[in-house]
């Protein structure tokens, strides 16, 4: 027969401070997760297909423009810490001057802009348990929680 002492040494409880690490880790995960899922559905819907145009032709300073521009957008929207962070700069980017200056660009070379997944983005985000509308309004109102 077996000592009983030796078989609960190994018996760890969960402190309430514990668990709670453990909820931040897996709700910081859950948001990393989101955050990557809605940067490579942007990536691959608006900036991978600038990306794949050949440089050639008589736009081709243009098309050199918007490839640099995409190529500072997908590595600015990797760099953001949250999901909150993504929504909220695409947002921006469908009312931003310069972001305005490029969607005219790219329509001129009949490439997609962020206008035209304004719709699936967002849907996107929903499915991912974000709420985009009532999301921006909340950074609106508290910038610290934004970036």
């Amino acid at each position: 027969m077996k000592n009983h002492d030796s078989m609960n040494s190994k018996v760890r409880v969960a402190f309430p401070q514990d668990v709670a690490n453990r909820l931040d880790r897996l709700t910081d995960d859950a948001d990393t997760d989101a955050r990557n899922e809605l940067v490579d559905f942007i990536a691959h819907r608006v900036f991978y297909p600038v990306l794949m145009v050949d440089r050639t032709g008589p736009h081709r300073a243009m098309i050199e423009q918007v490839q640099a521009a995409a190529r500072a957008k997908i590595d600015r929207l990797r760099s953001y810490g949250s999901a909150a962070e993504v929504i909220d700069s695409f947002e921006r980017d469908l009312r931003s001057g310069p972001a305005q200056d490029i969607t005219s660009e790219l329509k001129l070379l009949q490439l997609p802009v962020s206008d035209d997944l304004r719709d699936d983005f967002e849907r996107k985000a929903r499915e991912l348990g974000f709420e985009p509308d009532s999301l921006l309004s909340s950074l609106r109102s508290n910038p610290e929680k934004g970036m």
